[in-house]
């Protein structure tokens, strides 16, 4: 194998690490934004959902450009990993490692996230159907109508 040093090669290899330092530290706000989240799920501060979840967006719009730069590099994967340095290489994928564990903790909480919306909004269908039962239940005792004047029961019993 030659063992002179490869200008491109060099090149990719560091795109390719920078690519993922950046992926991983993406990762890692997102992580913190997911966390957030959830609290605000648990606390009903749907506003703060909402700002979240336009947060996020932004960063996964961004990490959808870093792939999008790291696809034609995914083909070299092995040859550019192997020009970084060892110390650098286990680097690399250390933080490839973390990023695939911070995306399932992130996917994880949204599951726990949506479940929770979904029995906060059955659970305010419920109450919202109590209520239209309360009010048609109240109109049916509500005022006479028109020339029925008095009662429309009597106690025969005396």
């Amino acid at each position: 194998m030659d063992a002179r040093p490869n200008p491109t090669t060099d090149a990719g290899a560091r795109r390719l690490a920078g690519i993922i330092d950046e992926e991983h530290a993406l990762c890692l706000e997102l992580d913190g934004l997911s966390v957030a989240q959830s609290a605000m799920v648990e606390g009903g501060d749907t506003d703060g959902v909402l700002e979240v979840l336009g947060r996020r967006q932004r960063i996964i719009d961004r990490i959808v450009v870093l792939n999008a730069e790291l696809a034609p590099l995914r083909d070299r994967r092995d040859e550019l990993m192997a020009a970084l340095p060892a110390a650098e290489r286990q680097r690399v994928r250390d933080r490839v490692d973390e990023i695939a564990q911070t995306v399932e903790r992130v996917r994880a909480r949204d599951e726990q996230d949506r479940e929770a919306m979904e029995r906060r909004r059955t659970g305010i269908a419920a109450e919202l159907s109590g209520l239209a039962r309360a009010r048609g239940a109240v109109a049916a005792y509500g005022t006479p109508r028109a020339g029925g004047g008095g009662a429309q029961f009597q106690d025969r019993q005396g």
